[in-house]
């Protein structure tokens, strides 16, 4: 029958591990607590995570169009009325 010994010092890295672990996760969990945000969005989320980003790029683009669009809008209008003023005042100028 063979045995394995486990060494007093894999035991202690370990442990020594898992101590450090738990320290790093305490200070994650204080920080979220502090602020009130999760510290990583990410695993927050979790798979949904990307398709949210996504998401939220593509109301961004959409709102700089929709910016866009409204100073086309207004420029295309300022247009139309110097358009008018000048057809009016050819009806003035020309005689009939």
């Amino acid at each position: 029958m063979k045995t394995s010994f486990i060494s007093s010092l894999a035991m202690s890295q370990t442990l020594r591990y898992q101590t450090m672990r738990m320290q790093a996760e305490l200070a994650e969990s204080l920080k979220e607590s502090q602020t009130g945000r999760h510290s990583d969005v990410g695993i927050a989320l979790g798979a949904h995570a990307g398709r949210n980003l996504s998401m939220n790029r593509n109301i961004d683009r959409l709102n700089g169009l929709i910016d866009a669009n409204a100073i086309a809008a207004n420029r295309l209008s300022a247009t139309q009325n110097a358009m008018t003023q000048l057809g009016d005042m050819g009806k003035v100028s020309l005689p009939r």
